[in-house]
């Protein structure tokens, strides 16, 4: 949490960064998503920690097609994760989606959204 915490402090610096609210299925607001050109940082309090061996798994969406960017962790009720831009190849384009999704131990079917951010 403490090196999420700089990365959303350096990220909010830069002069060209952004903010986006991540949204619940319910609409409500459910967490916020912030990057600049080199790093992003997510931040939520509305997930309970995973249980039995499944995670929160971070996505971008663009066209239509979801690539994993990350993995959160949690540090009571907190859950985060930061990253930099480079694996997403340069930041989030105009009608792209950033997502949350609770992925089940062992894997399956793609799994549903629970916190999605439209970019």
């Amino acid at each position: 949490l403490t090196a999420a915490t700089a990365t959303l402090d350096r990220v909010l610096a830069e002069p060209d960064h952004w903010v986006a609210t991540l949204r619940a299925v319910d609409g409500s607001a459910g967490g916020t998503l912030a990057w600049s050109d080199t790093e992003v940082v997510v931040l939520t309090s509305a997930l309970p920690t995973p249980a039995g061996g499944a995670t929160y798994r971070c996505w971008i969406e663009r066209d239509g097609q979801r690539s994993p960017v990350g993995t959160m962790s949690f540090a009571d009720r907190i859950g985060y994760w930061a990253g930099e831009m480079g694996p997403w190849g340069g930041p989030p384009q105009a009608g792209s989606r950033f997502g949350v999704s609770l992925v089940p131990a062992g894997g399956g079917a793609t799994p549903s959204a629970v916190l999605v951010a439209q970019l």
